[in-house]
């Protein structure tokens, strides 16, 4: 699992009084140190708790809602939707603003009113790189969230008290084996993440 858990919460539903006293509390443990990025699916209380409380942070849409939510909001053969939905990813990813346009420009041609009407609801800026102002180190998705609530299946199900120190004991495991493997590294980044940067290092020789 590439995550690491800072922070959880056990709240009876997703409203922005929870989302704020959620994001108050992390305050307190991050502070105005650095630039954060969120990355959601765009929940209401979220979006309206996130700017009050880290006024100066970037909230980033999560790629695969949006392609969920294009590919039901747009009607026609299976075919039509995939191909809507390959054009729109294709936007998200684009690395300039000409190249977003030239794919945008395709995206609505084929699409048209339907895409268009859809498009209205999402600022570039909150979901193509492009136009995106902060740093989402190549996470267009928060498929962490889905990682962790998988991870935590069988404690979900207990009583709030055996299920927060259920999290917690897996936590610390994780915590424990991480410090153990990184012990045996001789190198500065993890393993995978140097054998990566040696292979973009080979492709740059030429």
């Amino acid at each position: 699992m590439r995550l690491f858990p800072l922070a959880f919460a056990v709240v009876d539903a997703e409203l922005e009084d929870n989302w704020r006293w959620f994001f108050e509390n992390l305050r307190e443990i991050e502070g105005d140190a650095r630039q954060i990025t969120f990355i959601s699916d765009r929940n209401n209380g979220l979006r309206s708790a996130l700017p009050r409380v880290f006024p100066t942070a970037y909230h980033a849409y999560c790629l695969h809602h949006l392609k969920m939510n294009l590919r039901d909001k747009v009607r026609g053969h299976k075919s039509f939707k995939d191909r809507m939905v390959f054009l729109f990813r294709e936007c998200a990813y684009a690395p300039t603003e000409h190249k977003f346009e030239e794919k945008l420009s395709e995206l609505l041609a084929e699409g048209k009113e339907q895409v268009q009407f859809f498009l209205n609801d999402y600022p570039f800026q909150c979901w193509a790189n492009a136009y995106f102002q902060g740093q989402r180190y190549g996470e267009m998705c928060f498929d962490v969230a889905e990682s962790f609530n998988a991870w935590i299946k069988e404690a979900s199900f207990l009583p709030i008290t055996n299920m927060v120190d259920l999290i917690r004991s897996q936590i610390m495991a994780q915590m424990c084996n991480r410090r153990l493997e990184a012990d045996s590294w001789n190198i500065v980044l993890c393993p995978k993440m140097d054998e990566r940067l040696g292979e973009e290092l080979d492709k740059g020789r030429t």
